[in-house]
């Protein structure tokens, strides 16, 4: 890798402000952090078009550290991109050379005035850690973005996300009491907070929405409301959108402040409630209310009478239900199509007033219709207007995906504008609008470039002829196993807006989004395309997974990310890739038998050792020192079965302690693993029979420890 004088000395003045640890500038990371998972930076991906690099990734930990990188990047004329998770639906503007500011390490909860009903909190710090913690006092934020799992506070403020509980609890910028931020010239600003000023421009909205272009949001006070004791849900069927909407709009008008709506065309409906009686309605609007005591339900009451007036059918509560508490798989409905040849899936969002909804509804889909399906979806209603959401699906027939998604943008703002409608209702403005809304050189860019600027490295862009090289050469690649048995598991991770990044453990602490599972799918990606080598910096992600599945518990596909991270691991130790602490394992496993495996059997030996001696051993149970460690009581409750069963069985306990060799396989280490699966599934056939002098049966554990499932 080339190197230049100018990113050596910016990269040890960044050391000198936060640290070695917290300055990264590898190819690797510094490529997923120049890509976003919005659309059509994902098409671009497919295509072997790559996003020029940032140079460097910083994380502050404190305000003072951010003013400090301004007032560097200032003196070198070089750009900052402040961002959270990097889940922007719209795209953040690109940097090339600069520098991301990633704020995730700023994620504490810093007050909670109870009386006033106002938090505080850092802008890195998760919407639904947070909403979680104030969640055991009693209240709620009630702001629910279509990106819940994976936004912060600081990217819902800088992109004036507007969430699914908005018609109730109101938008972000309404819910703002004050804010912190640092000024591009490096300067701390904070907002009074008081209820309300007249003392002038209100400068936290100057900063609500301006995405990283007039500074960074370090810190924000936050409204908060008393948490529901009740929630109640109502579906009514309409013969067209139009009579839905206007059902809708006199709900609203009426003075009704449901928390969730959502007005489902004739396409919409039937996609939504496949397989029930319900696909079979024209329209299908789908309200909540929730509050404290009695008032939903004499909310609902009146909407149900609007709706029977707007010749409405109700259907009970079941749809609205299955509904809202499936809403956030809106994030799930695109990279099934992604991953394939030519798809091309969004949404588009355009906010209008009431009197000109249906105009908006019928000139957009009449723009779209000849060449993509669209469902639509009515919500975040209020007196004055409310929101489209256009489900976009289509297919390039010439291959040319991202030329589509263009055209396909391109007609629907124009048929919004004639529609009297405006764009970047949810999810701001970003790369998507920037060439329509405002001057792209600005956007984004906390300090202009200039011609004094550390120069960006030149790796990915490469010519065509050497792209093509490396295409070709990722292409032989995946005849691995790697590539071939997990190539579905890659492509839908990859083209997923991380809607599981919340719960992985690795990210949370690392705050590094190369290491989330979108990330280190993304590089997978990447290589088997040719546009990244399986280096020694590859193999290390691969290793920054917990395996503990819980990215799988919050994915709609059930993709299970720990099995393709194994076969990773298994690659990089057959390349001599894996990092050195992964070998020194392997030599210790040699030598010594695995500690946590003769204290789990001590432990074992405790719980059972009354019951070994009067048993034939017909069965060998092998619990596992993972599962003994993390659930003990578990272990014993199936003693306890066993016992009242009445079953022949006999468990490992001390002097007999067992490894299944499970630490080894997760590690990649497939050969000293094998080794060890072996000697545990002789041990338990041993336990089995041949100790008390009966033959040796093959048991189910003893299956087990044979097959690569166990």
């Amino acid at each position: 890798m080339k190197r230049f004088k100018g990113n050596i000395e910016l990269r040890h003045k960044l050391t000198d402000i936060f640290g070695p640890d917290r300055v990264r500038e590898g190819a690797l990371e510094t490529l997923i952090y120049s890509h976003r998972p919005w659309t059509r930076s994902l098409l671009e991906m497919k295509a072997g078009r790559l996003p020029e690099r940032l140079s460097f990734i910083v994380w502050p930990e404190t305000v003072e550290e951010v003013s400090r990188l301004l007032r560097l990047a200032n003196e070198w004329k070089v750009p900052v991109i402040p961002m959270g998770t990097g889940s922007h639906r719209r795209g953040a503007p690109a940097a090339p050379g600069g520098i991301a500011c990633d704020m995730k390490r700023m994620k504490r909860l810093l007050s909670f005035d109870e009386d006033s009903m106002i938090v505080s909190a850092q802008a890195g710090m998760l919407i639904w850690e947070l909403e979680r913690t104030i969640s055991r006092r009693g209240y709620t934020l009630g702001h629910v973005p279509p990106t819940a799992p994976s936004s912060t506070i600081g990217g819902a403020i800088a992109t004036r996300q507007a969430g699914r509980l908005s018609a109730r609890y109101g938008r972000i910028e309404e819910m703002i009491v004050s804010l912190q931020a640092v000024l591009p010239d490096g300067s701390i600003v904070k907002t009074r907070t008081a209820p309300r000023s007249a003392t002038g421009p209100d400068l936290d909205h100057l900063l609500i929405g301006s995405e990283g272009a007039l500074g960074i949001i370090t810190r924000a006070k936050l409204r908060v409301a008393l948490s529901p004791e009740r929630r109640v849900f109502a579906a009514h069927a309409f013969s067209s959108f139009e009579n839905g909407a206007r059902a809708l709009r006199l709900v609203v008008r009426a003075g009704l402040r449901p928390s969730g709506a959502r007005l489902m065309d004739v396409d919409e409906t039937r996609a939504a409630f496949r397989g029930t009686k319900t696909a079979d309605e024209k329209c299908v609007l789908c309200l909540a209310f929730e509050g404290r005591e009695e008032r939903p339900g004499v909310e609902e009451e009146i909407a149900a009478e609007i709706g029977r007036k707007a010749d409405g059918k109700a259907l009970g509560e079941e749809p609205s239900r299955v509904t809202f508490e499936r809403s956030y798989l809106d994030g799930f409905r695109r990279h099934h199509v992604l991953a394939e040849t030519g798809g091309v899936a969004d949404v588009m969002d355009f906010a209008a007033p009431w009197s000109r909804v249906g105009a908006l509804y019928g000139a957009v889909r009449k723009a779209l219709k000849d060449r993509a399906e669209i469902r639509t979806v009515l919500g975040h209603p209020t007196p004055n207007g409310a929101s489209l959401s256009f489900f976009v699906t289509a297919r390039a027939e010439n291959g040319d995906a991202t030329a589509l998604f263009d055209a396909l943008w391109a007609d629907a703002q124009r048929a919004a504008g004639r529609g009297g409608g405006g764009v970047a209702h949810h999810f701001g403005g970003g790369a998507q609008y920037a060439a329509r809304l405002f001057r792209r050189e600005r956007i984004g860019r906390t300090v202009p470039a200039g011609e004094g600027r550390a120069r960006p490295e030149r790796d990915f862009e490469s010519g065509p002829a050497e792209r093509g090289e490396r295409i070709a050469a990722g292409r032989e690649a995946t005849v691995s196993d790697l590539f071939t048995r997990y190539f579905k598991e890659i492509d839908y991770c990859t083209f997923c807006p991380k809607m599981c990044r919340f719960s992985c453990p690795v990210a949370n602490v690392t705050g590094n989004e190369t290491y989330t599972p979108w990330g280190r799918q993304t590089v997978l990606h990447l290589v088997r395309e040719g546009h990244l080598p399986f280096n020694r910096e590859a193999a290390t992600a691969m290793y920054q997974c917990a395996n503990c599945m819980l990215c799988r518990e919050y994915c709609d596909y059930l993709v299970e990310v720990p099995p393709v991270m194994i076969a990773a691991r298994a690659k990089a130790v057959e390349e001599k890739l894996a990092p050195h602490e992964v070998i020194e394992y392997r030599d210790f496993s040699r030598r010594k038998t695995i500690r946590t495996a003769t204290t789990c059997g001590r432990a074992c030996a405790t719980w059972c050792r009354t019951r070994i001696s009067r048993r034939t051993r017909k069965v060998v149970y092998f619990a596992g020192c993972s599962h003994l460690y993390h659930y003990p009581q578990a272990v014993q409750d199936t003693f306890r079965v066993f016992e009242a069963m009445r079953v022949d069985y006999v468990a490992c306990h001390e002097g007999e302690a067992m490894c299944c060799g499970a630490p080894l396989r997760e590690l990649g280490l497939e050969a000293p693993y094998k080794r060890k699966r072996g000697e545990a599934r002789g041990g338990a056939v041993a336990l089995q029979g041949d100790r008390v002098g009966q033959p040796a049966v093959r048991s189910r554990a003893a299956d087990d420890l044979s097959g690569d499932g166990f």
